[in-house]
């Protein structure tokens, strides 16, 4: 799935700066820890481990960077739910409960 999310990207318009472009090509490519059966699954994970790596910098500049690549995956995530039809963002959208980005984030709901 890692090939089809890497072109699903590229096409992004207008396209993320080349630094995030990279870091997300990265995420994508990175195995999540999980078994993520669609893609917008799958860009949530890695928003989730982005989100980690930030909370485990701290109030650093590095942090910052992984907060903003978190929140470009969660929002490509949204954005190819809706691309597949209603009924995918409504499922997506039902999963990212408050306890799931909690979940995500590493932190007991």
């Amino acid at each position: 799935m890692s090939d089809e999310l890497s072109a699903w990207l590229a096409e992004r318009r207008p396209p993320p700066p080349p630094a995030l472009a990279r870091a997300l090509e990265r995420a994508v490519a990175s195995p999540t820890g999980t078994a993520a059966v669609t893609a917008e699954a799958q860009l949530a994970a890695a928003a989730g481990t982005a989100l980690r790596q930030a909370l485990a910098l701290g109030d650093t500049r590095p942090a910052a960077y992984q907060l903003l690549a978190a929140d470009a995956l969660l929002t490509c995530a949204i954005e190819h739910a809706a691309g597949q039809g209603v009924d995918s963002l409504v499922a997506l959208l039902d999963e990212l409960t408050p306890a799931a980005l909690a979940e995500l984030a590493g932190e007991q709901p």
